[in-house]
Formats: structure tokens, C-alpha cells, sequence
């Protein structure tokens, strides 16, 4: 007889091999050209497709919800005082010039305009105390201050400068290529790195799932008649941190990430859930992101304004987090289809 069902969501559930010569170095010249896997959720057949396919994989009746949030160079290199440093010993000068050496800031989130300060990742994190000076650009044209120390390499920083913060931003900063890309960024990954229809500022990693999409497959979605709408939701440190515990719910401090919703895509949305079609979220590349995100949570709200609920079927919990159980109902078919796509060696793409 069967053991009692283990309700805990444990992190090495997770856990599956990739080998490394399946992850993608470069983009394909073609983003319509990567490979899909077509999950056929009611009898779990797989089916190896291209992503142009994807158009008609729809209905008419459906509704696709796109992330419009573009990366920005967000990786900056540059330089720290060591004012702040522990004092050397003077017959040792190269120790001197390690404390002013090369250090490496991943802007995350903006939390002030006046005065210009963000949330960070700094690397080396143990070294970098508050109070230290860094400074970015070949002459120095942009200056920060660490005025916050948190854990694994958070800092909050203060900028200052006598030009645009993001022009300057634009010309010495990095694109943020994620850590499973073994290489340095390049310029072609300024727009590369970017979904085609990106156009508000504020990610530091791009919606990946939104990748592979191209005009055409945007023209052929508008032409079987299948309703579009756009959300921005700006990716941020949440993507970056590991979950540290290996029980899932015992992971508490899950990092906000801003969004929007125009009154009009939210009607879209609305109406489509009230219609029962089919809505899918082009953003983010799996189940975890949708559900540490805002994609769900922010579609909660208005639906629950007018007494609907979030999945409009499947399974739901009590308070805030009612969409959480759906997703990971379908984490089993989700990593079941990664495990395929291992096997029949796809190779993942930027």
C-alpha cells in the first residue's frame, strides 16, 4: 500500500543533468529557427516542432499576453577606493593595489530617483564594506557609494554624476548575459538580447521565452485572428537568486518586481478569462518565474474585483497565493518535457 502523499515541495525535486554542450553559446541567425517541444497536456504526447510553428499551435479565439520590457546594460566594471578597506601592511604594496582594483556591479532595481540610488549585486561581495567609493567609466565620469550592506552580495548604492545617469549607462555599460552563458558580452547583444517587441527600460535579464518570436510570427498571429495584449513587468534580482533552503515553502523573501498594466490590457485580459479561452503568458521561460513574478499575481486583482478567480479551473488555495498550486500541478509535465528535450538533445539558445 502506498505511503501518506508528501505535501512539501522539496528543491531537489528539481534537480535533472544538462549536459553543458546543450546550452547554446550563441543565438541562432534565425530566432523563428529554434527547436520546440509540443506538450499535448491532456495525453502527454510530445511533438518536435519549430518555434514558427507556434502560430498555429493557437486558436482564433485565443489571447497571447506579451512582456514588453526591454534589458538595459545593466553589468557595470569599474574601480573602489579602498577607503573603507582594513589597513595593509606597507611591505606589502600589491595588497594596496588589490584594494583598488577591478570591481563588478549588476544594477538590479532603482528605488530612488532623488538621489539616483539601486539595489545591487557586487562582486567581490565580502570586500566591498559601506561607506566605500566606486567609480565607473575611463575618467571616472560616473561616481557611487555604498550606503547599504545585505546578504549574498547586496548592496544599495548611491550614484552620482555630471551627465545622464542611463546615457552613461548606455555607452560603458554590459549587457547582463545570464551566468550560463560562458562569454563576454558583445554589441550584436545589445538587440539580441532583446524580444522584438521590447520597448519600456528596466530588466536586467531579458523574458527569454520572448526570444524566439519574429515580425512574421507576429503577423501570422494577428492574422488567424488570435488577440494579443501587453503587459511590462521589469525582471529583476528574484532571477538571479538561488532558492537557499531545500524545503520550498521555508524560501520566505521572494524579491518584488515592478510592473504595469494599462486599463486596456487588463479589460483584454479580463474579458478573455470571463470567455474561458486559452491566455498564455510570452515572458518568462519557466513554471519558477511565473511564480515568483507579478505575471500571475497582477492579473489576480482585477479578476478577483469582479468576483473571478485565478486559474479560472484547476486548483486553488485560500489568501494571496491562489495561482501558486496550478503552476506547480504543472511543474511535473514541465520538467518531464525538459527531461524530453535533454534527451533528444535540444540545444537552448540566449
Amino acid at each position: 500500500m502506498p505511503g501518506p502523499y508528501n505535501f512539501w515541495v522539496q528543491v531537489s525535486d528539481f534537480h535533472y543533468q544538462l549536459p553543458q554542450e546543450l546550452i547554446a553559446q550563441e543565438p541562432l541567425p534565425d530566432r523563428s529557427a529554434s527547436r520546440l517541444l509540443h506538450l499535448e497536456r491532456a495525453s502527454g504526447v510530445l511533438h518536435d516542432r519549430c518555434f514558427r510553428d507556434f502560430p498555429e499551435l493557437l486558436r482564433p479565439d485565443d489571447l497571447v499576453v506579451f512582456n514588453n520590457t526591454r534589458v538595459f546594460p545593466a553589468r557595470l566594471y569599474g574601480s573602489r577606493s579602498g577607503s573603507k578597506s582594513q589597513p595593509v601592511s606597507p611591505r606589502n604594496p600589491a595588497a594596496r593595489e588589490f584594494l583598488k582594483g577591478r570591481v563588478e556591479v549588476l544594477l538590479t532595481r532603482q528605488v530612488s530617483c532623488e538621489p539616483n540610488e539601486w539595489e545591487c549585486l557586487v562582486r567581490p561581495g565580502r570586500k566591498i564594506g559601506i561607506g566605500e567609493k566606486l567609480s565607473f567609466g575611463d575618467a571616472g565620469q560616473l561616481q557611487g557609494e555604498v550606503i547599504e550592506r545585505g546578504k549574498f552580495g547586496q548592496r544599495r548604492i548611491r550614484f552620482s554624476s555630471s551627465e545622464d545617469f542611463f546615457a552613461l549607462i548606455q555607452r560603458f555599460g554590459h549587457v547582463p548575459l545570464p551566468p550560463y552563458i560562458d562569454r563576454e558580452d558583445n554589441p550584436e547583444d545589445r538587440e539580441r538580447y532583446q524580444t522584438i517587441y521590447a520597448r519600456e527600460r528596466g530588466s536586467v535579464a531579458a523574458p527569454t521565452a520572448g526570444l524566439h518570436f519574429t515580425p512574421e510570427i507576429l503577423a501570422r498571429i494577428r492574422e488567424r485572428g488570435i488577440e494579443t495584449a501587453e503587459i511590462t513587468l521589469h525582471v529583476g534580482l528574484g532571477t538571479f537568486q538561488p532558492v537557499r533552503v531545500e524545503r520550498v515553502e521555508d524560501h520566505h523573501k521572494l524579491h518584488s518586481e515592478s510592473y504595469v498594466i494599462s486599463p486596456d490590457a487588463a479589460d483584454t485580459i479580463i474579458f478573455s478569462f470571463i470567455q474561458h479561452t486559452n491566455s498564455g503568458l510570452c515572458g518568462h521561460s519557466s513554471p519558477t518565474s511565473t511564480c515568483h513574478n507579478p505575471h500571475c499575481s497582477c492579473w489576480c486583482a482585477p479578476l478577483r474585483e469582479l468576483g473571478l478567480c485565478w486559474p479560472p479551473i484547476g486548483t486553488r488555495s485560500s489568501g494571496d497565493t491562489g495561482f501558486i498550486p496550478m503552476a506547480i500541478a504543472c511543474f511535473s509535465n514541465s520538467i518531464g518535457a525538459i527531461l524530453s528535450a535533454v534527451k533528444h538533445e535540444y540545444t537552448g539558445s540566449v
